[in-house]
């Protein structure tokens, strides 16, 4: 797929960090 090829593995690691990060921040608020 075209996302796939512009999608580098690094950034991927990068976006997962950035997830975890968001989805603890989203799970301190809403508790």
């Amino acid at each position: 797929s075209l996302l796939a090829d512009v999608v580098q593995p690094e950034d991927v690691k990068e976006f997962c960090k950035l997830l975890v990060v968001v989805s603890g921040e989203a799970a301190k608020t809403f508790t």
